[in-house]
């Protein structure tokens, strides 16, 4: 009977799941220009984000990865259905420079910053953040990279956010939204924190709204328990800061599209 019940469960909630995400995508569609927004993804390993993925027949999508091993397994995999779809192989920076990246033995977790060995070693699955390799790559400046539409940016680096947005300042002129990947606590070494994101963005305009998702680990399991490591945060341009500003009703249609999909 438990059985049977939780199967029940499972069917309506997947069907109250598929009508609204029907309904959602109806409503992009209605707008003046069919939904269309511009997602910059930096830091693209893996495929786009959950909260985008049902949504990518809407999606101008330029992603970000310098690891050839996670870009590789990006044209693998891809099988996108976003109206473009452009990976570039570039690391970016708070200035163009050459800069020394770590490969760490999951690539998921490389950075420019190095891992903290005295913090992480007191969790379990440490090894992962192993440096395996150094490289000393390129680095650029978002900014002097000639993209000239964004409507939101996710951006997963492993404490490198900060650096990346103050290499961005122009853009996030242009910029809604952002979803980043922040640490409550030193992962890697001297890397910026979520108190100071929030400082910098403030002066951007940007009003932090809420976390979409909080890593919690403790000292012997990793249960989704126990103290508060790090987590994704999103912040907004509120509504009285883009009426403000002189936009098109392109971009006011983006904005729109954001918050609709947000809302999901």
């Amino acid at each position: 009977m438990k059985t049977l019940l939780k199967s029940s469960i499972r069917k309506f909630l997947n069907i109250f799941r598929i009508f609204f995400l029907k309904f959602y995508k109806n409503t992009l569609k209605s707008l003046p220009n069919n939904g269309e927004l511009t997602l910059i993804d930096i830091g693209a390993a893996g495929d786009i984000e959950p909260r985008w993925k049902p949504f990518e027949e809407f999606l101008n999508y330029i992603g970000f990865e310098p690891d050839e091993r996670s870009r590789k397994k990006i044209f693998s995999q891809n099988k996108s259905a976003t109206r473009t779809f452009n990976i570039l192989p570039y690391a970016v920076w708070d200035s163009s420079k050459k800069i020394k990246f770590n490969l760490t033995r999951e690539p998921e977790t490389s950075s420019v910053y190095t891992p903290n060995k005295n913090f992480l070693d007191k969790f379990p699955n440490n090894k992962r953040f192993d440096i395996v390799k150094k490289l000393i790559m390129d680095v650029k400046r978002i900014d002097e990279l000639g993209i000239n539409e964004v409507d939101f940016i996710k951006i997963d680096i492993q404490g490198g956010e900060l650096n990346s947005l103050i290499g961005g300042s122009n853009l996030l002129e242009k910029t809604f939204g952002l979803e980043l990947e922040i640490e409550f606590l030193p992962m890697y070494k001297k890397q910026p924190l979520f108190g100071d994101v929030c400082t910098w963005l403030a002066k951007k305009e940007f009003e932090f709204i809420d976390f979409s998702r909080l890593v919690r680990w403790e000292r012997k399991n990793h249960n989704e328990v126990g103290q508060c490591v790090f987590g994704d945060a999103l912040f907004l341009k509120p509504p009285e800061v883009v009426l403000k500003h002189d936009i098109t009703n392109d971009k006011v249609c983006a904005y729109l599209s954001i918050l609709v999909i947000l809302s999901q």
